[in-house]
């Protein structure tokens, strides 16, 4: 007799480990004495419920998953916020529980209008995973139909989806392989009713639509669903023998590129950059020994080129680049030892040339 490969929780220090046995009542006992659980917790609970997965494969139903900090609290809706602590649902012989762990030690945090579907008869194969709302979302098998329960932000309460026909429901949220919260989802996956097809719904679409993900051999029977990097894997047997089912890579956030230099000796600096594709050019560099200098750089198509460049000793100077049409060309240049010195460049046609120079001592030049 075999509990399979799921993962129960072990109610002590160590929090995590392969499911041996149901924590009967005895197992509870002890850890009444220990401390780790309040008194009573044996006579209340009484024992693990066990079920049948397989004709040779029992499992405690026993679940453990990341979770948030605090219950119904996303905070900033970062990773740690909403999956920074560990969470465990049991179903026992008293009733469903939800725990979290705090310091080595379970915590009761049982929300009964989340679990109290929970408590009907013939309920199996519990399955948790949290939302970005750090809600509890549930699901389970019963009398040969899939069922899921989640919080419901519009009408601020817990509703039910289902029935479905099909068995051995899992539940995983994808940000712990997309490594960020901002675009995950919770996936329910789960058997069709012959056994031999995987189908996944999404909470954003309050799991309506089912999506065939992979067909297996007759008996087929999933156990667990983990993440990699990137990736989900589901884990299971069939009449083949096991299975790992790896998902279709998630996408890489791409990086994007803005560069730009200032040297400053004195007096404010403010540099603006512009994230340019990477086939676009656009430089700017400017030295300033005091006042104020403020370069903007502007995207450029790949094939234009605009260039600018300017010494400061004093006062204030303002660059901007802006974009040229390829066949067009426009020059200006002007030297200035003080006043007020002010260039104008005009696009023009690619037929014409025009070119400008100035240099004086003193003044005002336009």
């Amino acid at each position: 007799m075999s509990y399979g490969g799921s993962w129960g929780v072990w109610w002590g220090l160590g929090l995590e480990r392969p499911a041996w046995s149901s924590l009967s009542p005895e197992l509870i006992r002890d850890q009444e004495r220990e401390g780790l659980l309040p008194a009573g917790s044996a006579a209340q609970l009484g024992g693990v419920i066990v079920t049948k997965r397989s004709r040779r494969t029992l499992r405690p139903e026993l679940v453990v998953a990341a979770g948030p900090q605090r219950l119904a609290q996303p905070g900033g809706g970062t990773y740690d916020d909403l999956y920074g602590s560990r969470w465990a649902l049991g179903l026992y012989r008293g009733g469903p529980r939800l725990y979290q762990a705090r310091s080595g030690v379970w915590v009761d945090r049982t929300d009964p209008d989340a679990l109290g579907a929970l408590t009907a008869s013939g309920v199996r194969h519990a399955s948790l995973a949290f939302d970005q709302a750090a809600r509890p979302v549930l699901a389970w098998e019963q009398s040969g139909a899939v069922y899921v329960r989640q919080w419901d932000a519009l009408g601020t309460q817990y509703v039910t989806r289902g029935p479905w026909e099909g068995c051995d429901p899992l539940l995983i949220s994808d940000a712990m392989a997309l490594l960020e919260t901002a675009d995950s989802d919770v996936t329910l996956y789960h058997l069709d009713a012959a056994r031999a097809a995987v189908l996944a719904r999404t909470q954003r679409e309050v799991y309506a639509t089912a999506r065939n993900v992979a067909t297996l051999a007759g008996g087929a029977v999933l156990d667990q669903v983990v993440t990699l990097p990137y990736a989900l894997q589901l884990i299971g047997e069939d009449a083949a023998g096991p299975i790992a089912l790896l998902s279709a890579p998630y996408p890489v956030a791409g990086a994007d590129r803005a560069r730009g230099a200032a040297t400053l000796a004195g007096g404010e600096l403010v540099v603006n950059l512009y994230a340019l594709p990477g086939a676009d050019n656009a430089q700017g560099a400017a030295t300033l020994a005091g006042g104020q200098l403020v370069v903007s750089l502007h995207a450029l198509p790949a094939a234009d080129s605009a260039q600018g460049a300017a010494t400061l000793a004093g006062g204030q100077l303002v660059v901007s680049l802006h974009a040229l049409p390829v066949a067009d060309s426009a020059q200006g240049a002007a030297t200035l030892a003080g006043g007020a010195l002010t260039t104008v460049l005009f696009s023009h046609s690619s037929a014409h040339s025009a070119t400008s120079g100035a240099s004086f001592i003193g003044g005002s030049y336009g």
